[in-house]
């Protein structure tokens, strides 16, 4: 009965030798034993199978012989960098890593979040504790608020339906009404601050009116001479205040007199007048005449009475003081 049962094992042993298959690969049959037993029952059996062939199988026990060398070899490697004790089960094939290490490594899952782990068990809490407490305030009163708020509403909806689709392995499929129920409702708040932000675009002309209007009120008006002024004169209305000046400045001579004199010998006419009292003033020279009060081509009572009632119309006070 034994002689069967070593024969049947020696069998499959020898099957997946001939197969080439890896050591690892191997293991994966005999997974509840230890590496240290593992070698020491193949050898066993390995060696109860060479005594049963006889003497003609010396040439498949050569074959054996070296299989079984390269056997020991690769159980001293692997014994060397897991140790004797460690269960086939244990082991990754291919990788120095303990398969209970990386079973551990799954099990602390209740510890991995969704901020940092992207962990999906943990969408519904991250989803909860994000809305509505989370949603950016504002005070209702700027498009900016209003557009902050509706880009942070819309992110997390499109973060739940990312979610969902990529849930191949279904962790969230017992919370989907509630992500359901969640989504409307940031969907409804987004289309209510999408109408209250076309109420402030509508409200803009108003306030535009109004800025206008206040800042139309602090404009304050202010009379002033101006500054590198360019005037341009006839060459007659040049040389007759060219003659005022030089008459009165250099010669000494009475401003009334000559500027009478003048008048009468070349007939300038009341328009000629303002003008040359005009550019006398510009070029700085003291008048002591009212422009408003210049002799008129209209002489009438009317025009009269109104210069008397006026007490001069522009008298020059810009040279005293």
């Amino acid at each position: 009965m034994r002689n069967r049962q070593i024969s049947k094992r020696s069998s499959l042993y020898m099957e997946d030798f001939n197969e080439n298959l890896s050591v690892e690969e191997f293991f994966k049959n005999y997974n509840s034993m230890t590496l240290e037993d593992l070698q020491e029952e193949l050898n066993e059996e390995i060696d109860d199978l060479q005594d049963d062939m006889g003497p003609k199988g010396k040439k498949s026990k050569k074959d054996i012989d070296k299989a079984q060398k390269q056997l020991n070899s690769e159980f001293e490697k692997l014994i060397e960098e897991v140790g004797e004790d460690t269960k086939i089960s244990d082991i990754i094939p291919g990788s120095d890593m303990m398969l209970s290490e990386f079973m551990n490594e799954d099990e602390d899952d209740s510890e991995k979040t969704y901020e940092e782990h992207k962990h999906l068990p943990d969408f519904l809490r991250y989803v909860q504790f994000q809305y509505p407490d989370k949603l950016p305030k504002h005070n209702g009163q700027s498009m900016l608020g209003c557009e902050r708020a509706i880009a942070w509403l819309q992110r997390l909806s499109n973060e739940i339906s990312t979610n969902i689709r990529n849930d191949v392995e279904g962790c969230l499929s017992d919370d989907i009404d509630t992500f359901s129920d969640i989504q409307e409702n940031i969907l409804t708040d987004i289309i209510v601050l999408k109408k209250h932000m076309k109420k402030l675009r509508d409200m803009l002309p108003e306030k535009a009116e109004t800025r206008m209007a206040s800042v139309e009120d602090s404009i304050e008006k202010f009379a002033s001479t101006p500054n590198n002024m360019v005037i341009t004169v006839t060459p007659f209305i040049r040389a007759i205040t060219g003659i005022l000046v030089n008459s009165t400045v250099s010669a000494g001579k009475p401003f009334e007199d000559v500027y009478d004199y003048l008048i009468e010998k070349y007939e300038i006419s009341e328009r000629e007048q303002l003008e040359v009292l005009q550019v006398l003033m510009d070029m700085g020279q003291p008048i002591f005449k009212d422009r408003g009060t210049m002799p008129g081509s209209k002489e009438s009572k009317e025009t009269e009475e109104a210069e008397s009632n006026l007490k001069g119309v522009d008298f020059i006070t810009n040279y005293f003081g």
